[in-house]
């Protein structure tokens, strides 16, 4: 089970050439499931997009943060392509779980954040949910993630039309 998130300015869905229900601004969620997903897949995914709040910072960036009142703080810019929102996402995902797992005692983006930003982002791309042509490209930021993504890189995530 899989899911991707991204903010938009409209969403609709259309089923033959019907349009059968659409949003203004809000998230649009897609989720994949397979047979062998199941109902603790289902609530495990739920109670991990429920605790998101996902908004701009005062800087109009994404990122991760923990409140005082203990809940974590997800922000996410909303004019990224959908294939950079979602590095992204898994980016700021991985930082959650690394200070879920350990706590503050270890660096941002040390050792323990990179292997779990990897384990997450590979989960993605062994998924298929990368096109072919931008797939290699994100397998090479995986095996050697690092705090920031080059241009280049966000280049190549942006260049992928998702219509």
């Amino acid at each position: 089970m899989r899911l991707v998130i991204q903010r938009v300015q409209r969403a609709s869905v259309t089923i033959g050439g019907h349009e059968k229900a659409a949003i203004g601004q809000g998230l649009l969620i897609l989720i994949g499931i397979e047979e062998a997903d199941t109902r603790d897949d289902a609530d495990w995914l739920v109670g991990k997009v429920a605790g998101l709040r996902i908004f701009d910072d005062a800087d109009g960036v994404m990122n991760y943060r923990q409140c005082g009142n203990g809940e974590h703080l997800i922000t996410i810019n909303d004019n990224l392509s959908p294939y950079t929102t979602l590095v992204v996402l898994i980016h700021e995902i991985a930082h959650l779980e690394t200070r879920l797992r350990y706590g503050k005692s270890v660096p941002a983006h040390g050792k323990e954040w990179k292997q779990t930003y990897t384990i997450l982002l590979k989960s993605f791309i062994y998924s298929n949910i990368f096109p072919k042509s931008i797939a290699e490209n994100i397998m090479l930021h995986a095996m050697k993630p690092r705090a920031t993504m080059s241009k280049e890189f966000i280049g190549i995530l942006n260049s992928c039309n998702t219509d």
